[in-house]
């Protein structure tokens, strides 16, 4: 009968020791959290630093262009807002589905408008309203014939000159290794 109780107490005490040992970790970790946080950027405390490491092949540029897509749903008329050579964010109410495919036409000022197609690569269509600053989705452009693509350069290139130059003080970006 006594060893049964020893065997009791033995378990239970490991048992308990087993969920200090838990709490105590569990602690530990959340203030960790809270003073990594507490010292500087949110992100870098959250996701490690390689996280956010620019994965794009062409530099952005923050140009805002009238945009017409065809898609299953019809015609859809948006805007970019986001821009580079290899894709865009474009804004609209209601993203189209992720791996669609489609013709984007892209209205540029100045000059004809450029037809691309382009896919779905993301969208924050799923995503409340009140966690979201723009609502949109990301495309990429593909089998674009290169003609197609140094006229869309030149013409990102160009638009970027005239508005650095109407906006002194404005830094210049590279798009596809052409200073503007």
């Amino acid at each position: 009968m006594n060893n049964i109780y020893i065997i009791l107490s033995v378990g239970l005490g490991g048992i308990l020791f087993g969920l200090l040992l838990a709490s105590v970790w569990i602690i530990f970790r959340n203030l960790k959290k809270r003073m990594l946080l507490d010292q500087g950027n949110r992100s870098t405390a959250i996701f490690p630093e390689s996280y956010w490491e620019e994965k794009r092949q062409h530099t952005r540029a923050g140009i805002v262009w009238p945009v017409s897509m065809e898609t299953s749903q019809g015609i859809i008329r948006a805007k970019t807002k986001d821009l580079s050579l290899g894709g865009a964010f474009i804004v609209c109410q209601e993203p189209l589905p992720l791996k669609e495919q489609f013709p984007i036409t892209i209205d540029i000022p100045d000059n004809a408008p450029l037809t691309f197609t382009a896919e779905v690569i993301w969208s924050n269509g799923s995503v409340p309203d009140d966690e979201i600053v723009v609502r949109g989705m990301g495309i990429r452009f593909f089998q674009n014939t290169n003609e197609v693509l140094e006229s869309f350069n030149t013409a990102i290139s160009t638009y970027l000159e005239k508005n650095s130059e109407s906006e002194r003080g404005t830094t210049t970006l590279k798009v596809n290794g052409v200073r503007s």
